[in-house]
């Protein structure tokens, strides 16, 4: 009832604590899987809050003797590479029912939603489409509100947004980036997790990119978190439990196709009052799998657009779809009731399965950054639209706290 206008629940959001308390495992199933785990060789490498997930490591055999499998090595379908899988369905010697239990396979390899970028590929154009205020006339900073927000004094004001990443980043590309754009200095926060570091690595382009968006779009958050890990769960599961932000975004491709822990975890920020935005890809229209986890029905799946505006730093006057962004009819989810008695005839959608993305917004590869220890140069995907789209939801919710309303959380219902 959470999300149905006129229930007596409608937008009584939870905090984290009564999460748990209503839907998280009792504590002794929770200490029991644990162990379990223990008794097993396995050596317990993370707890969590809401008791949802444990986990653990351990060598191939103790894994093996655990789960009852051996663990196999076979030729990927589509990509020129071994993957690793069990040769069998997992079983367990274990009372407590267990939902999930994932990292025993590397058929998905994470990574950052096919990233367009001339960096280190192809020079760049001197005459772009582009009609922004940036060099060469690409995209940049305030442009994107004059597009998308024209007028709006809303500036994220007292608001966080959570940015979900598998790398690290260069906090002084980001304050370059804000230098050049002529926007304040926005805080943030690292919430490091799985033993890394933080260190930027090979995928910093994407941190990079999904800070700048944000910032660019809500230029006065209180904050912008940067959830860093190495377990695509570990991480989501931490922005259920910190609750710090009403908005989320994530511009990775990672886990498999589905995930009843992942897909709980989304269920957490929803019932949070959390808003999660996940890029599509940039794969074009999907004639298979969509990449995970971009076809699940309980988050906002963000889509790549076109955008033509008056000139620099002027207003929208049109925009159509960019042709690489990632969108279809999902394989694994049957359809969300908030997509039914929809006529999918000029859509060409579909009436029984899960249809993404939700929304859309600039793609094109007209996004000027700084990476890279001060590198600059023009990137796209909708890898830009997710966080892009995060900075939106901030004023919107900006705008429900100035109004003493609850904001809009999960937000496919009522689009």
């Amino acid at each position: 009832g959470i999300y149905k206008p006129g229930s007596a629940n409608y937008r009584h959001y939870l905090t984290p604590q009564q999460f748990t308390e209503q839907f998280g495992p009792a504590e002794a199933d929770y200490q029991a899987v644990i162990a379990f785990a223990n008794s097993h060789g396995l050596k317990v490498t993370g707890t969590h809050a809401n008791r949802t997930l444990v986990d653990v490591n351990g060598t191939v055999a103790e894994i093996e003797k655990t789960f009852h499998v051996n663990l196999r090595t076979y030729p990927h379908p589509a990509e020129g590479r071994t993957f690793f899988a069990p040769d069998a369905e997992l079983s367990l010697d274990l009372a407590v029912p267990v939902l999930a239990i994932s990292g025993l396979d590397d058929f998905v390899l994470p990574r950052p939603m096919g990233l367009n970028s001339n960096f280190f590929k192809k020079r760049m154009e001197a005459t772009p489409l582009a009609a922004g205020s940036g060099p060469i006339g690409y995209f940049l900073g305030k442009d994107f509100r004059a597009a998308y927000a024209p007028g709006v004094a809303l500036d994220g004001s007292g608001q966080s947004v959570g940015l979900f990443e598998l790398d690290g980043y260069n906090a002084s590309d980001i304050t370059d980036y804000e230098n050049l754009a002529g926007l304040p200095n926005v805080i943030l926060t690292n919430v490091l997790l799985d033993g890394i570091s933080g260190k930027a690595g090979g995928n910093q382009i994407e941190v990079d990119l999904d800070i700048e968006m944000a910032v660019a779009m809500a230029p006065g958050l209180s904050r912008v978190i940067v959830y860093e890990g190495k377990t695509g769960n570990d991480v989501l599961n931490r922005m259920a439990t910190d609750d710090l932000a009403g908005q989320l975004s994530s511009s990775w491709s990672f886990g498999s196709q589905v995930d009843a822990a992942r897909e709980q975890i989304f269920q957490q920020f929803a019932a949070q009052g959390q808003s999660f935005f996940q890029a599509s890809g940039d794969l074009g229209a999907a004639g298979g799998p969509i990449p995970p986890p971009s076809d699940d029905p309980w988050i906002t799946v963000v889509g790549g657009t076109s955008l033509t505006t008056s000139g620099p730093g002027g207003a929208w006057s049109s925009e159509t779809t960019w042709p690489h962004s990632t969108g279809g009819i999902s394989t694994s989810y049957p359809i969300p009731i908030w997509q039914q008695g929809v006529g999918m005839s000029g859509n060409l959608g579909s009436s029984t399965m899960r249809n993404v993305p939700d929304v859309a917004c600039l793609a094109d590869v007209v996004i000027w950054v700084v990476v890279n220890h001060g590198e600059q140069g023009v990137v796209g995907g909708t890898s830009a639209a997710a966080p892009l789209w995060a900075g939106f939801a901030a004023l919107a919710n900006q705008q429900a706290a100035a109004n003493g309303s609850p904001g809009p959380g999960f937000l496919n219902p009522a689009l």
